[in-house]
């Protein structure tokens, strides 16, 4: 049996195993709750067949009424009396098992809603707590779609068409356990016709559900994809006017997910045509058969006036469970997509023992291979550096700088090699160092909120400090900036922060990673897109942190390195020089070529 089509059983299975241990406990509540309207819907039904009898024999409605005066009920006179009576019981039932439903209904919505957000809190914990190769090798679409998609399909079509199944499946053997009581032959054949067609028809269909349900799966992460892929390059859409063909790639996406919605709307019709056409034929032959075994239609009336009320409560309930069984194969692909998220056992963060700068960093023999790649992309690389040290790392692109600050800053492991953080030996080091790392990339992202939010990124607004805040803006050279603004610090700077320059995002950038007051300032490229002036003021902020802060700084501008400590030039993945600016420049071909080619754009 292929993957995406699964038993039924086996696929619960795999939804409740999704679960957590509290959310299958509950379950397991209202599946008993369910059996509690199984149990009154066998009763509200089971009174029809003596009232219709006492309805057309005046004799029965006598024994019957003997009956009720018994238990205590107040009856009028005759016949009259006792059908009233009988009348007003069934109504009471009626009403009290409606009401025990839909009081059941409303606490199983507010579990599944309740229940699904919680699932999607800790799904997406999960795969923000992956490592960063993780993340490296799977595209954001993805992500969003198994947060946005998937995780919701968990539940529309895994927990709640289980519970409905349950509901309905109760509902039928107990509307089969009357009619079976009331006549054998006849529900055993109707009941395993319709299994053999329910079966069937699932059968036939079922294979193309959870094709269709994986097609609208992988279309829904086409759609993200090209969403943001297309609303991240608009600029570049819009200066070389290829809206026409962003328009028509979103229109082909979006008319093939139509058309296999359209299937799958249609598929889930067809169950509940069939066995609807076959209940009323099997009941129109089992009329037939009664009227010719049968001379007497006193004896008949009453059962068929039951196996009519039986069957409008019937084709409901079978149809349901044809449908939710079908909405459960619908979401197998949806359901094995979560699954493989939630199976990875995410990154934890040590916060037992984590790194101290002390005497400095030191890598010794430090190798680093991507996955699925040909080579490594760092070789035997030997490097320290001391505590308050500014290093500049240089070299090509594709030589290795970002996969070695990547190390540094514990979002890789190494392959081989070690490293050394304040005397002691680390595998891998914790990301981030858990706050004792700040981190400024070549393109600074901001939120739509305040520079106040975007500085103390991630702080509730009452835990912001306000002297780390105003010290982070000094030390970043962002006081003239936000004195320009209208409301200083609480002022908004749109998506991204469109309202301001390339040199004022950067800035904040810098604030942000020096407001826990890091041990480790790394800069990855972060001055490379700025024009001359801004980057001078950018470098002035930095060389304001030299002997406080241990900063890694990676450039190709000279005017950028030249006020370093250090010089660490890579090639090919492995340390090719070392050394202050004009020791480098004259052992080092390729940095005295930057130098030379630098020195032009001071």
């Amino acid at each position: 049996m292929s993957p995406l089509q699964p038993t039924l059983l086996r696929q619960i299975r795999m939804v409740i195993a999704l679960l957590d241990d509290d959310m299958r406990r509950k379950l397991g509540r209202l599946t008993v709750a369910m059996m509690l309207v199984g149990t009154l819907e066998l009763l509200s039904l089971g009174l029809f067949l003596p009232l219709f009898q006492a309805i057309v024999d005046p004799t029965v409605a006598d024994r019957y009424g003997q009956i009720l005066r018994t238990v205590g009920l107040p009856l009028g006179v005759g016949s009259v009396g006792t059908i009233t009576a009988f009348m007003g019981v069934v109504a009471l039932v009626f009403v009290i098992k409606n009401t025990v439903q839909l009081i059941i209904v409303r606490y199983m919505n507010r579990f599944i809603f309740r229940k699904q957000a919680e699932f999607m809190q800790r799904l997406f914990a999960s795969i923000l707590q992956r490592d960063y190769e993780y993340h490296l090798r799977v595209n954001a679409a993805l992500t969003l779609r198994n947060l946005t998609i998937s995780s919701v399909a968990v539940f529309s079509n895994g927990v709640l068409p289980f519970l409905n199944l349950v509901m309905e499946m109760v509902t039928i053997v107990a509307v089969l356990a009357i009619l079976i009581f009331a006549e054998p032959y006849a529900t055993i054949v109707i009941a395993a016709c319709l299994a053999a067609i329910g079966y069937g028809t699932q059968r036939l269909l079922a294979p193309r559900l959870a094709r269709w349900g994986l097609m609208v799966n992988d279309l829904s992460t086409d759609l993200f994809r090209w969403i943001t892929e297309t609303f991240g390059a608009i600029k570049s859409v819009k200066v070389a006017r290829r809206e026409q063909f962003f328009e028509q790639t979103f229109a082909s996406l979006t008319d093939r997910r139509a058309r296999v919605e359209s299937n799958l709307a249609t598929a889930i019709v067809v169950p509940r045509l069939v066995v609807e056409s076959a209940i009323v034929v099997l009941l129109a032959l089992v009329v037939v058969i009664l009227f010719q075994r049968e001379a007497n239609g006193t004896n008949i009336v009453p059962i068929i006036g039951l196996y009519g009320i039986a069957c409008m409560r019937l084709m409901p309930s079978v149809n349901r469970v044809l449908s939710q069984i079908s909405m459960i194969k619908i979401g197998v692909a949806a359901v094995e997509a979560v699954r493989a998220e939630m199976h990875v056992v995410p990154q934890s963060a040590n916060f037992d023992a984590l790194p101290a700068i002390g005497d400095g960093i030191e890598l010794h023999h430090v190798d680093f291979t991507f996955e699925g790649a040909t080579g490594p992309t760092l070789r035997d690389i030997d490097l320290t550096i001391r505590p308050g040290e500014a290093i500049a790392l240089v070299g090509p692109s594709g030589a290795g700088k970002s996969t070695l600050v990547d190390l540094l800053i514990g979002l890789l492991a190494p392959s081989d090699g070690t490293i050394r953080v304040g005397g002691a030996h680390w595998a891998r080091l914790p990301v981030g160092w858990s706050g004792r790392v700040g981190y400024v990339p070549q393109s600074v992202f901001l939120v739509d909120d305040t520079v106040r939010r975007n500085i103390a990124f991630g702080v509730p607004d009452h835990e912001v400090d306000t002297s780390r805040l105003e010290r982070a803006i000094a030390l970043a050279n962002l006081g003239p900036v936000i004195d320009g603004l209208e409301r200083g610090v609480d002022s908004l700077i749109g998506e991204n922060g469109r309202r301001l320059s390339g040199g004022q995002r950067q800035r904040i950038g810098i604030a942000r990673a020096l407001y826990d007051s890091p041990d480790l300032l790394v800069l990855d490229e972060a001055t490379s897109a700025l024009d001359l002036e801004t980057e001078r003021a950018i470098v002035d902020a930095i060389a304001r942190l030299k002997g406080r802060v241990t900063t890694i700084i990676i450039a190709h501008h000279p005017s950028t390195v030249r006020k370093c400590d250090r010089i660490v030039v890579l090639e090919g993945g492995r340390i090719v020089a070392e050394g202050t600016f004009d020791e480098v420049s004259q052992r080092n071909d390729g940095f005295r070529r930057m130098a030379v080619l630098g020195s032009g754009r001071e």
